[in-house]
């Protein structure tokens, strides 16, 4: 309870600044997977991917931002390995002992539940858009028992291109507005791939992902979160001032 109730006073003072706005009432709620329903492990993908390379006999990476720049964990094999054939064996394996490591709900980033049950139960779809691979991030979903949470789930998006969230509104037969929302904590992936499609952006959990770049702070989100249950009092802010939610 005390820890809602400091979310909700962190909200209020968002909200009592003058460079907040509400957003439009959300038609649907988009997410991406690491980092924001799910705890980024970075030194799972470390480990996952110097054992892929200690096994096929290449020097190993000594810290996550050596692979930084890499749209995928696919791409970020291309530094290392010099044929295509090379790097197609090299993620066939990275997939493989990644995927043997299960995820647990402690996983879960704090709020991402209550965030997505609430979303549900007020008949908002909701999504995953992530760059993850396709296979490992239904696999994921599965293991947490998610599968119900989410009408849409689409890996390998390649943000911040903006064709998975084009690809999510016009499957659920949505139009392209800023009352879709999209919620990450990537500003070089995530929020860029939101603003360019026309979503309303949304940054949670902030961190330095694979991707962030010198000049990604220029990248701005329409709406900026320290955690999800933020998100929830804004969805009660909305409600309360009369908006459909």
């Amino acid at each position: 309870m005390r820890q809602i109730l400091l979310n909700r006073i962190s909200f209020v003072r968002k909200l009592t600044t003058s460079a907040f706005k509400l957003p439009p009432s959300p038609e649907g709620a988009f997410f991406d997977w690491d980092g924001t329903i799910l705890a980024f492990r970075e030194s799972k993908f470390l480990r996952c991917f110097n054992q892929t390379l200690d096994e096929l006999g290449y020097p190993q990476s000594k810290h996550m931002t050596s692979m930084q720049g890499s749209k995928s964990i696919y791409d970020s094999f291309y530094s290392r390995i010099d044929s295509i054939d090379g790097i197609d064996k090299a993620y066939r394996r990275f997939k493989k002992i990644f995927a043997s490591w299960p995820v647990s709900q402690d996983e879960l980033m704090p709020g991402a539940n209550s965030l997505c049950d609430r979303l549900n139960s007020s008949k908002i779809p909701v999504g995953i858009i992530s760059n993850l691979d396709q296979y490992l991030l239904e696999k994921q979903i599965n293991e947490l028992g998610l599968q119900s949470s989410f009408k849409i789930v689409k890996g390998s998006a390649q943000k911040p291109s903006t064709s998975g969230l084009t690809w999510a509104a016009r499957s659920l037969g949505l139009p392209v507005s800023k009352s879709l929302w999209y919620l990450g904590d990537s500003l070089s992936t995530d929020i860029l791939a939101a603003n360019k499609a026309g979503f309303t952006s949304i940054l949670v959990n902030e961190s330095v992902s694979l991707l962030d770049h010198p000049g990604s702070e220029n990248i701005k989100p329409d709406i900026r979160f320290n955690n999800m249950n933020e998100v929830i009092s804004m969805l009660d802010t909305l409600k309360q001032s009369g908006r459909s939610i």
